[in-house]
């Protein structure tokens, strides 16, 4: 028998994934302000903040991506019907 995932059996949510979802909205509103921002200075700041947030975002993805055959492995434990 082939040792396949079910991922319908996963739970809905994992917490990495929702960091990577909320850095993402985060970024997206950010972007959005920007055009409004009255002020140089502010822009300016609007600016460095999603930089940082941008270099955020790609260090956290370089961490799951070295962490991804744990998450593998944590996802086959949840969705196996032998979890009691």
């Amino acid at each position: 028998m082939e040792n396949t995932i079910d991922h319908g059996a996963e739970p809905p949510r994992f917490p990495c994934i929702e960091t990577e979802k909320s850095l993402s909205r985060a970024q997206g509103l950010l972007q959005h302000l920007q055009g409004h921002l009255p002020e140089i200075w502010m822009r300016d700041i609007g600016k460095k903040i999603e930089a940082e947030l941008n270099e955020t975002r790609v260090t956290f993805h370089e961490v799951l991506e070295n962490h991804r055959e744990e998450r593998m492995r944590l996802i086959e434990a949840a969705s196996s019907p032998r979890v009691i």
